[in-house]
């Protein structure tokens, strides 16, 4: 229920419904589940969008959202495509699903599936769609690898007729590929997702070249006008697909060019397919001839040949005398899973398709291991009771207990699928919850090929093996889970033990608020009946997330606070670790923070030992020759000085210096090359303390160590100035850290010892020291380092402090270009970096003196 809001204000606002409090969900998707402000209570919003009302989500991919849901007007049930809210802002997008909705609601055929209204609510643009129960041709083949070829035939009848009836409305699909083709259960199959169609008589304004390569007719990458013989060859390499259990082609490629060069390579059909009879080869090859011209001349054609070759092959279901006119037959699917209601396989892809599987055929069977108490392998009790052992052990924090039984299963049996496939998953659970993600990335690296499962499989079975390769793939990835990922284990199913595994490896991870998210919507969930053992999983999930709210109460160590303060935090952080719940990363992680309290506090106390060794050394330096322990040697009278400084040196570079003040310009060049591991890591206060314990007796270098100190606290400044604006959380895009890739990011907080780095799968604090300072420059050059964006009142201080920062942070020549901006502004410290660059301090090096004028010869 929505509460009226007064004219122009375009809030969504919904009542709780335990304590009837407002609460607004403007941002919130469909169907979100959320935690109400005032009472707490969690409850479904936007759970109707027009005469619908969604009952359950059926999947996801990257433009939609798929439900289940009821139509209040007609009392029946639909598929609702829902395309995502930051989408609908694409002008492109919407209006291909637009077209989508419009073309294929202009057909009106057994064999395509039908849409019955397309309209805009709440922000959302949904398309009402028939809700089938279907497998699709690439589910079929991921399963079983190649089809046989009378089932082959029968879908090549059926998607013919299909197709038909569309290019009779005056439709080309375009995006013709065995993810668009699906099988009911009643073996009719349909064709879907015509989000690419073009009608022949409009422009194509899709402008990319979006069909799959494997099956896009060579012609179209020549960028000739699309035909239906296009639709025709395109359906001959998805049958040559089924039939062959791989694409015609290897195309792992982007490039046009080589695809119209693997395009044109004849293929040997024979070779290729040699179980095939030779009506069915002649078939696809015509229908996958390179020129349109030698393809089928109409659908007629088309279909008169399918019709011929389904007379000729034994085992069609409609050939000789068992075919019908609409195209609807009886197919086995005894060796596919029943995937469930249709939910748009050619947007969502493969990984959301497979994804409800065990959500429906979870409980099926007796020889499952996912079934409370059942027994691992029929017959086999012991097994399960080593396996129960083993689980026991893991979830009391018994790593070594778990870590013997699940060895011993393993080791002393030979394991059936998937029995096999349920300790690999567990046994990788028990490395993540023990906090060893490197052995539980080549657990689930074995778990990802699905060794071991026979030809023949059932449903269930089908099912627990998609899983297997699913959760498999997500967990050995180096990367953190997205939350897109974790959505294909959807709450309330047996997959949703999937999610806990995802949040473990966030966690191993340190992205403790994604993980934290993760483990509150898993231990948030009830246990589908018949797996009271989730309830385990579920406790201790709870464990993590009361572990991430106690890190939250535990500050990280700052350079900023005193050494009583930093002593007190360390002892805090020691305590904590006797009250965490869980083991692994969060107990390395905050003993890493008390070992840093420490490492503040030996950087002060060096800075301090140094200052007394400059101080002893300076004093040496007057009286004799320094060793390279910083001990004066035994003293020796001086030989006169032939030469006595002059009081008042000339500029350096300009006429020399005096043996002293070389020597106190090395030292203060050694002092401030001492500082970079500081500087690296973001601590320029320290690094100007450190700096500031030297003393200089000479006044040229006392006035550079005073100007380098000035570098340091305006480095720190601007450190200070880059936190101010990063916590505006307006910088999106490219993250570097000092070790690994380069990351798409949005910084949504900051402050001066951290980022919070979001990173798809959630807000997570990354330490500044983290960051490389080429990146933090870049990115400052991006946000507030620019003319354009500089204000007069505060040009002076920005630019010299970014400048200071690259120079402290051993980036000499952006230094130099950013000082460029800083010296006409402001004089004084253009006279300091001036001298800096001449005594080529900090790297920076002295502007090229103009050559002397020659004398006038008159």
């Amino acid at each position: 229920m929505s509460l009226p809001l007064p004219e122009g204000d375009s809030r969504i606002i919904t009542y709780c419904p335990e304590c009837n409090e407002a609460v607004d969900v403007t941002e919130l998707a469909p169907f979100t589940k959320v935690m109400c402000p005032h009472c707490e209570a969690t409850s479904r919003v936007k759970t109707q969008l027009g005469n619908f009302q969604i009952v359950k989500l059926l999947g996801e991919g990257g433009m939609s959202q798929v439900f289940l849901a009821n139509d209040l007007a007609l009392n029946r049930q639909v598929a609702l495509k829902v395309l995502h809210q930051s989408l609908n802002l694409d002008s492109a997008l919407t209006a291909m699903f637009e077209r989508e909705a419009t073309l294929t609601a202009s057909i009106n055929h057994p064999n395509v599936v039908r849409v019955y209204t397309a309209s805009t609510d709440q922000g959302y643009f949904y398309i009402a769609m028939e809700l089938v129960d279907n497998v699709s041709i690439e589910q079929m083949i991921l399963v079983q690898g190649n089809l046989r070829e009378p089932r082959v035939i029968d879908i090549a009848h059926d998607v013919t007729l299909g197709l038909k009836a569309a290019h009779q409305a005056g439709l080309i699909h375009r995006d013709i590929k065995p993810g668009n083709m699906l099988v009911t259960t009643d073996g009719i199959a349909k064709l879907v997702d015509f989000g690419l169609a073009l009608h022949q008589d409009g422009e194509d304004d899709v402008q990319d070249l979006w069909a799959t390569p494997f099956y896009v007719p060579p012609e179209k990458l020549d960028g000739k006008p699309d035909t239906f013989q296009g639709d025709i060859y395109s359906l001959g390499a998805t049958f040559f697909h089924a039939l062959a259990g791989k694409p015609p082609f290897e195309a792992n490629t982007s490039s046009l060019e080589e695809l119209k060069q693997i395009k044109a390579r004849p293929i040997n059909f024979k070779e290729s397919l040699p179980h095939i009879s030779k009506p069915t080869l002649e078939l696809i090859e015509r229908m996958m001839a390179y020129d349109p011209a030698n393809r089928h001349g109409s659908y007629d054609e088309l279909q008169a040949e399918v019709e011929q070759v389904l007379e000729k092959v034994p085992g069609t279901t409609k050939g000789r005398g068992g075919r019908r006119a609409n195209g609807v037959g009886k197919m086995e699917l005894s060796r596919t899973a029943k995937v469930g209601l249709w939910i748009g396989a050619g947007v969502l892809g493969l990984a959301a398709t497979i994804g409800i599987i065990l959500a429906i055929v979870g409980n099926a069977g007796n020889n499952t291991l996912i079934g409370e108490e059942r027994v691992i392998e029929a017959g086999s009790e012991t097994i399960s009771a080593k396996f129960l052992e083993g689980r026991d052990a893991m979830v009391n924090n018994d790593f070594a207990a778990a870590r013997s039984a699940f060895l011993e299963l393993t080791g002393n049996h030979d394991l059936n699928q998937p029995t096999l496939g349920w300790v690999q998953f567990n046994r990788g659970l028990m490395y993540l919850m023990d906090g060893d993600e490197k052995s539980a990335r080549l657990e689930f690296d074995q778990l990802r090929q699905a060794a071991g499962f026979a030809d023949e499989l059932k449903p269930e079975v089908v099912a627990q093996k998609a899983f297997f390769q699913q959760i498999g793939a997500v967990c050995s990835e180096m990367l953190p889970v997205k939350y897109a990922d974790a959505d294909q284990f959807p709450e309330g199913t047996p997959r949703e033990i999937g999610l806990f595994a995802c949040a473990l490896k966030n966690w191993n991870q340190q992205q403790f608020g994604a993980a934290r998210t993760m483990f509150e919507k898993f231990s948030a969930s009830t246990a589908p009946a018949g797996y009271k053992w989730f309830s385990e999983f579920n406790d201790e999930a709870r464990n993590y997330v009361a572990d991430a709210n106690k890190l939250d109460s535990l500050p990280a160590p700052d350079g900023g606070m005193t050494d009583s303060e930093l002593r007190s935090l360390k002892t805090d952080l020691q305590a904590a670790l006797t009250t965490f719940q869980t083991r692994g990363t969060i107990r390395r992680f905050v003993q890493a923070r008390a070992r840093r309290c420490d490492e503040i506090i030996e950087f002060r106390d060096e800075a301090k030992r140094i200052a007394k060794v400059m101080a002893g050394n300076f004093d040496a330096a007057g009286k004799g020759t320094m060793t390279n322990t910083g001990n004066p040697p035994a003293m020796v009278p001086n030989p006169p000085n032939p030469n006595p400084p002059n009081p008042n040196p000339p500029i350096i570079g300009q006429g020399g210096m005096s043996a002293k003040e070389t020597g106190e310009l090395e030292t203060l060049s050694k002092l401030i090359a001492d500082t970079s591991n500081l500087a690296q890591s973001y601590h320029f206060s320290a690094a100007a303390l450190k700096l500031e314990a030297g003393n200089f007796e000479t006044s040229r270098v006392t006035q550079l160590h005073r100007d380098a100190v000035q570098i340091f606290q305006e480095a720190d400044a601007f450190v200070d100035r880059f936190a101010t604006e990063m916590n505006k959380g307006t910088y999106e895009g490219n993250v570097r850290r000092k070790q690994g890739k380069v990351l798409e990011a949005k910084i949504t907080a900051a402050d001066r010892e951290k980022l919070v780095v979001n990173l798809i799968f959630g807000d997570n604090d990354v330490e500044m020291e983290h960051f490389a300072c080429d990146w933090v420059l870049e990115a400052a050059e991006e946000i507030f380092l620019r003319p354009d964006v500089i204000s007069a009142a505060s040009e002076s201080a920005v630019w010299k402090q970014g400048a200071s920062f690259a120079a402290a942070a051993g980036l000499p020549e952006q230094a130099d270009r950013i000082a460029k901006q800083a010296t006409p502004v402001d004089s004084s410290f253009g006279d300091a970096w001036g001298r800096l660059a001449e005594a080529r301090l900090f790297g920076l090096t002295p502007p090229p003196q103009p050559p002397p004028e020659e004398a006038d010869s008159n």
